[in-house]
């Protein structure tokens, strides 16, 4: 009897397929370029293709390739070279990123197909009598747009958007911003019926590597909340020059315009810029189709809240 179950066990086993995460992306293939993944046969090299280890590159006379690893790091093969996937891994040159990389090939590989979408929508502050009802985006029909579960760069101006601007019909409307502690750093007057406000970081109060939420109230006898929050976060000084840093050493790298998008979406992704990422991600996904792409995207739009539209990427 033990036998029996010992080798049905076995069985079961070898007939659950194994899945490999992937531990490299190819952001660009140029010339002869084919892949063969575990288990397959050779197929040429494509855009996005994801790569576990021990898959292998074969590139000939005048190919090159670039693979994006796990450890933040870019590999090029050029001339007739064969380049395995994994730890030993040898390329004709390899160029740092961080670990940007590495956070998203690991989420994104291990994540499964659901990501997880962290809170970017709260109850605004006031009394309770005057909160209309929430749903997933906002309150009372309104939704907000941008920014919303994204970190952002402080430019010359930041302009907050939202739709349904035909609900905005309380007295005295006003746009306010709080801080981690929901202290408010500014409340701002907006015209009813609007759909955005703008102003620079300054006149806001919004300082580099803060955490805030921002809603729509009334404040006629004192700010009474009449949307949900929606938190966004800025990204700090420093992290500003290591982006632009990565940028500029990405933009240094001998591969196609696609290539490039791709590597600088991971920069974007690794501090938390889904709106940047999102918006550099969707025209390469219409000329590509990537799965690796897709997976961006899907994951990107879910952590702003935009259901519609990350329900288009399985």
């Amino acid at each position: 009897m033990r036998m029996r179950l010992f080798s049905a066990a076995i069985v079961l086993i070898i007939s659950v397929p194994f899945v490999a995460h992937a531990s490299a992306v190819l952001l660009d293939a140029k010339g002869s370029v084919s892949v063969t993944l575990l288990g397959n046969k050779p197929s040429p090299a494509k855009i996005g293709l994801e790569l576990p280890d021990g898959s292998v590159l074969k590139v000939g006379k005048g190919g090159k390739a670039s693979v994006m690893l796990d450890t933040g790091a870019v590999d090029e093969i050029t001339g007739e070279a064969s380049y395995t996937v994994g730890p030993k891994a040898k390329s004709s040159k390899r160029t740092e990123l961080g670990n940007g990389v590495r956070v998203a090939m690991r989420e994104l590989s291990a994540g499964g197909p659901n990501p997880t979408v962290h809170g970017m929508v709260k109850e605004a502050g006031g009394p309770a009598s005057k909160m209309p009802s929430l749903d997933a985006f906002g309150a009372g029909g309104l939704r907000a747009i941008y920014p919303i579960g994204t970190a952002i760069r402080l430019g010359p101006t930041i302009s907050f958007r939202w739709e349904g601007a035909q609900n905005v019909k309380w007295p005295e409307p006003v746009i306010v911003i709080d801080d981690a502690s929901q202290k408010h750093v500014a409340v701002k007057a907006i015209r009813p019926g609007s759909s955005e406000y703008s102003a620079s970081p300054k006149e806001l109060g919004l300082a580099a590597g803060g955490r805030y939420t921002w809603y729509l109230a009334s404040n006629k006898g004192g700010v009474a909340g009449k949307t949900s929050r929606f938190e966004f976060t800025t990204i700090s000084q420093a992290d500003e020059r290591a982006l632009d840093t990565d940028i500029a050493k990405a933009k240094s790298l001998e591969m196609s315009q696609d290539g490039k998008e791709l590597l600088a979406a991971q920069l974007f992704y690794q501090r938390g810029m889904y709106d940047d990422m999102v918006r550099k991600l969707a025209p390469l996904w219409q000329r590509t189709r990537a799965p690796f792409v897709g997976k961006l995207l899907k994951y990107g739009y879910s952590q702003m809240g935009r259901g519609k539209e990350a329900a288009g990427f399985q």
